[in-house]
């Protein structure tokens, strides 16, 4: 890509949240710094100093990752000292004159708009990039001065979907500011493998939250009729440890009454992740409210067909009866039928399967996704 004035574009990913904390969003941050250094867009990434542990690093470091380097600045943490802003982090040390050196800076997780506030007076384009706006909409819809400062400091909103950019429109973010880019994937990575699928095997990869619907999906195997194992996988939310104690006493209800077995493995690495995407029979998304769902192309790339429910953004990705199978939220009954159905179909998973992962290499790999991310700044440094 073209540089501006003579120089080469230079882009800073600004988020709270980073390596060692891995998440969608760090994901996504961490990907497309690699795509766009690959692009010759340099791109570095500046975050928070927090450790594996979610505990603050007081002291600054500048690593070099892939190719980019990673500015960890220490802060405290004081919670709700500024809620009105939804802002839990005061930098310590903020490296203004290295900021200032970007041409423009991309900020990450609507969850915490630390960063955002305290480079409020650095005069350059900005991107706001909303990752999780079905559980944040209503902290902005409630909250005039978080969407001020977003409003008064960012020159173009980003979300995954049609449905989070419509989410948007009814805070009252014009419309015009607001692009529609869907995560990406490195395809390479999220691949099939030559070995067979699994019989009968689902699989469950979320946070263990309310929104998730691991409920639904583990009521709805008291109705399956064929025998299946279900791996759950993902870290416990931590406001929500009331539903992970329902959701483990449901699971050794079911292994001991019925004839299907229930795993809960934890956070795996991405690795083991990959090879259970795999070896799935079937991929399960049940949740009651998730704006794109990054779960289902992981699954997609790998050639196995979804199961998810016709919530949020998830329709945008998952064509019902050609990659995969859409129910409606909160319903055993119905996630039941259309996983027996998918079960006693293995031709007709295979062909998801198949269709699945040429859909996402041609509309959701890194490499699409970064040349349309180019795209959006070279129209805002224009």
């Amino acid at each position: 890509m073209d540089g501006i004035g003579g120089h080469e574009m230079k882009v800073l990913m600004a988020t709270p949240f980073y390596d060692p904390i891995i998440g969608g969003t760090e994901r996504f941050v961490a990907d497309m710094s690699v795509k766009l250094n690959q692009l010759e867009i340099e791109t570095d990434v500046l975050t928070f100093n927090i450790d594996e542990n979610m505990k603050l690093v007081p002291k600054y470091d500048v690593l070099n990752h892939n190719g980019f380097n990673i500015f960890k600045i220490p802060a405290l943490f004081v919670p709700k000292l500024m809620n009105a802003i939804d802002s839990n982090f005061i930098p310590r040390k903020l490296p203004m004159g290295t900021i200032k050196k970007y041409d423009l800076i991309h900020f990450h997780n609507d969850t915490d708009l630390s960063l955002p506030f305290f480079t409020y007076l650095i005069r350059k384009p900005k991107i706001f990039h909303f990752h999780c706006l079905n559980v944040t909409y209503q902290f902005f819809k409630r909250r005039f001065s978080s969407r001020n400062l977003l409003k008064s400091s960012v020159s173009v909103y980003i979300v995954a979907s049609k449905y989070s950019a419509d989410l948007l429109l009814n805070l009252g973010f014009p419309e015009g500011k607001i692009r529609i880019l869907p995560n990406g994937l490195d395809v390479e990575k999220f691949s099939p493998n030559e070995k067979p699928k699994a019989e009968n095997l689902l699989v469950f990869i979320g946070r263990i939250a309310p929104q998730k619907g691991l409920l639904t999906l583990l009521r709805s195997l008291k109705i399956l009729k064929p025998r299946t194992k279900l791996l759950i996988i993902g870290p416990l939310a931590k406001h929500y440890i009331w539903y992970f104690n329902r959701v483990m006493e449901t699971i050794k209800n079911i292994n001991d009454c019925t004839h299907h077995e229930v795993r809960y493995l934890g956070v795996l690495d991405s690795n083991e992740v990959i090879q259970c995407y795999r070896n799935a029979t079937i991929f399960v998304c049940p949740s009651i409210d998730e704006p794109f769902g990054i779960v289902n192309i992981e699954a997609l790339a790998c050639e196995t067909p979804v199961v998810a429910s016709n919530s949020g953004g998830i329709p945008e990705v998952i064509q019902h009866g050609i990659n995969g199978w859409l129910v409606p939220p909160n319903s055993p009954q119905r996630l039941a039928d259309a996983l027996q159905y998918l079960l006693e179909n293995e031709c007709l998973r295979q062909k998801m399967g198949s269709l699945g992962r040429k859909y996402v290499v041609d509309n959701f790999s890194s490499d699409v996704i970064a040349r349309k991310l180019c795209k959006i700044y070279g129209e805002i440094i224009q």
